[in-house]
């Protein structure tokens, strides 16, 4: 029940618009708290919602929906290290390729067009 987030693409540019999402109705994560989301990250068939923290520099742990109301593990699924210098607020979970399983996209609206960077979820 391990997801791995794997690769880097480049790609997009513009202000309110994900180019090149393979969906039209893209469903980003959502926040109840900073750093918490909800996604699903395992390609559950009903669309159970897995718990993703992340950390301020990025880092995330996935606490997979066993449903009924029960989360369990742990596991890191995603660390940027140095070469992103990533806000977690800027961290979305999307099923970018509609594959089922949702993929990790960061934002970058710090360089001179907005970019997003997305890590599929593999």
């Amino acid at each position: 029940m391990n997801a791995s987030i794997t690769g880097s693409i480049v790609s997009g540019c513009g202000y309110g618009t994900i180019p090149g999402a393979a969906q039209p109705n893209l469903k980003l994560s959502f926040f109840l708290a900073d750093g918490n989301k909800y996604g699903n990250m395992l390609g559950h068939l009903d669309s159970a919602m897995d718990y993703v923290w992340t950390l301020s520099g990025g880092r995330m742990t996935l606490y997979p929906n066993l449903g009924k109301k029960s989360i369990s593990g742990d596991d890191i699924i995603f660390e940027p290290g140095s070469a992103y210098n990533l806000d977690r607020k800027t961290l979305h979970l999307a099923d970018w390729d509609g594959d089922g399983r949702n993929d990790i996209i960061f934002v970058d609206g710090n360089s001179l067009n907005t970019v997003a960077h997305v890590w599929l979820n593999r």
